[in-house]
């Protein structure tokens, strides 16, 4: 596991995460709003732009009902994005999260910090949270 604290090593990291990617897609989990967005609105559309162009989707899972960027970004196919937005009463000792087909990145926005982690087991812990929201019926 490898940390990274403040705000610029994470921006470092955010578009590193981007630069090392071979899948072509990766998946976030957070509870508030999305990280980039605490950056500000010029590097989040940086950032997401940089995703477009390098052709990197993005699935988005919101454990909140909450929506921070819907009224920008009405066309989420654009921004090669998926979202879905989960209620749950789960107590998470995190805030966002970031997987791609490697590296599970958890971040800390109090802080302003994040966890780098290889390992397969947190892997698949975090993989499999995802995939059983994602997956979750939607109630009416």
């Amino acid at each position: 596991m490898r940390r990274i604290n403040g705000s610029e090593n994470i921006r470092k990291l955010l578009y590193n995460f981007l630069d090392e990617n071979t899948s072509g897609e990766f998946k976030s989990i957070l509870t508030g709003k999305p990280l980039v967005y605490y950056f500000w609105d010029d590097f989040a559309e940086k950032f997401m732009q940089t995703r477009v162009d390098k052709n990197i989707s993005l699935k988005s899972l919101r454990l909140t009902l909450k929506n921070f960027d819907s009224e920008k970004h009405k066309d989420y196919s654009g921004y090669l994005k998926e979202i879905k937005h989960i209620q749950t009463d789960e107590k998470l000792d995190w805030d966002i999260v970031f997987l791609d087909s490697t590296r599970v990145i958890v971040f800390d926005t109090q802080e302003m910090s994040a966890e780098v982690h290889i390992w397969w087991e947190i892997f698949l812990k975090y993989s499999e949270l995802f995939d059983s929201y994602w997956n979750k019926k939607q109630e009416a």
